[in-house]
């Protein structure tokens, strides 16, 4: 951008809304209350001004009009449906349904509206200024110890592990789930840069942010970055027919070796200790469940389900166990549904760190209470009242199963077919010239699509949280201008 130049907000308002997405996190951390924060609902405006937007400024408004056609069509069936059966909290439930829509929705806009080099530069441009921006945010708030914790509650009585920044502690996973994408995103920055400081320093600040964050989210996408980008490194050499330049033989042994000390120091990591402690607490309380019936002559651990049912005494030692390890994680599945029934659901299952996880037993009760719904209602999803008790949400904390629960096998479906839109575009791009689609840039976008993807299964914060949820829009937007836009040129990677 040269000097003097004049820059109208019409023409750059896509990198000054990604640049302002950590900033509302800032903003909801310091506002926050129990009627929501500033940042929340600045984010749903968003959401409807930029439909409106395009539809006023876009020629070809076709597209718009199918895409977001198919997500208003469904709304109205769900929202239907529900009326159909009685509704118990109205507007709880399309306040959710705004949140998960949140994606489809700036995703297809965020498709249409990016067809030029430019744009494309401003979404890459503010990415990277988020980098900064949050990098600089985690050792501000650490420094001054103003950070959420990871796990746990500074003053609380249990451990206090990892670092969240400055975020409320319901978006603590949301954070993890960006960084997981901005590490991505950073590290290809890195390997990227013709500047040997910046090529080092981005995957040892990706390790630094992603080890002390300490999820398995973080975690995952650590190991999924240092042994990602190694082996694209070699893959696309051999494609090419290419010899590895020094530069490359260089960040290739980099790569690896902060993916082997990853595994080494993973025993010091937050998660590794979180779960270690929960494992301790899981086995002492199966062990004493297995002592007790062995000195009543039971070997449980050798019982089939049917056998287990089937002996009074074991069935309602087990009930007792259950209702012991429930009512410390989701009471509420306890009041929802006869002990017996949950007992089923878990197929008669021992395993204490089974039983205790507090995900499962949320992923039970929006299980049983869709085995109870008729077939309306399990097309197009319950309501999220059911879930969400106002002294204690049974929400699901994985987003791929709240879909699938909240919206039916509908939802689901068509959620499902939007990504596969992706890797098809993916495939066909690679088909059409895959020797040259392989740069780092493409491969970023690839790693970054399939690891988010699987990243919505074992976190609940990423589709139905549109502060992390408009991180993965940007990312589908750069995927649909690469291939229907964008043109690679070889050797565009000048390290590798």
């Amino acid at each position: 951008m040269s000097i003097g130049k004049k820059y109208k907000f019409s023409e750059y308002w896509l990198f000054l809304l990604i640049v302002a997405q950590p900033l509302l996190d800032v903003l909801a951390f310091w506002t926050s209350s129990e009627a929501g924060t500033a940042a929340g609902y600045i984010r749903l405006l968003v959401m409807i001004i930029l439909p409106i937007y395009l539809l006023i400024t876009e020629d070809n408004k076709k597209p718009l009009f199918i895409g977001l056609g198919i997500v208003a069509g469904f709304a109205l069936l769900h929202v239907g449906n529900l009326f159909r059966v009685g509704y118990i909290n109205f507007f709880g439930d399309v306040k959710n349904m705004a949140k998960i829509f949140y994606l489809p929705v700036m995703s297809v806009c965020l498709c249409i509206y990016v067809r030029d080099e430019n744009k494309r530069k401003q979404i890459v441009s503010g990415l990277a200024a988020n980098v900064a921006i949050i990098a600089a945010i985690i050792v501000i708030s650490y420094l001054t110890g103003t950070y959420t914790p990871t796990y746990g509650k500074i003053g609380g009585t249990g451990p206090v592990l990892g670092t969240s920044a400055w975020v409320i502690v319901s978006n603590r996973n949301a954070h993890s789930i960006i960084l997981c994408f901005l590490s991505i995103f950073a590290t290809y920055l890195g390997i990227s840069s013709k500047k040997a400081a910046v090529r080092y320093l981005m995957p040892a600040l990706v390790f630094i942010g992603c080890a002390t964050n300490g999820t398995t989210s973080a975690y995952l996408t650590l190991l999924a970055c240092m042994a990602g980008y190694a082996i694209f490194i070699v893959f696309s050499h051999i494609v090419r027919k290419e010899r590895m330049k020094k530069a490359a033989v260089l960040m290739l042994l980099y790569l690896l070796s902060l993916f082997a000390v990853a595994i080494i120091v993973y025993p010091e990591s937050p998660q590794a200790k979180i779960t270690a402690i929960e494992k301790a607490a899981a086995d002492k309380r199966q062990k004493s469940l297995e002592d007790e019936l062995m000195a009543m002559g039971y070997d449980i651990k050798n019982m089939s389900p049917e056998e287990k049912k089937a002996d009074p005494v074991v069935l309602e030692k087990m009930a007792d166990f259950y209702r012991k390890n429930i009512l410390g994680g989701a009471p509420g599945l306890l009041d929802n549904f006869d002990i017996y029934r949950i007992m089923d659901a878990y197929d008669m299952s021992t395993d204490a760190m089974e039983i205790i996880d507090v995900r499962k037993m949320k992923r039970v009760n929006a299980h049983l209470i869709w085995e109870d719904s008729d077939l309306a209602t399990k097309l197009t999803g319950f309501e999220f009242e059911k879930v969400d008790w106002p002294e204690e949400t049974l929400d699901l904390e994985n987003d791929w199963h709240s879909i699938f629960y909240y919206y039916g096998v509908l939802g689901f479906g068509a959620y499902v077919l939007y990504m596969l839109y992706f890797i098809y575009l993916v495939l066909k791009k690679l088909r059409q010239n895959f020797a040259g689609s392989m740069t780092v840039y493409n491969f970023c976008l690839i790693m970054g699509f399939f690891v988010l993807i699987g990243l919505a299964h074992f976190s609940g914060a990423l589709l139905k949280r549109p502060n992390s949820s408009i991180y993965f829009a940007m990312l589908l937007a750069l995927l649909h201008y690469q291939v229907c836009y964008a043109s690679d040129k070889p050797g565009e990677d000048k390290l590798l």
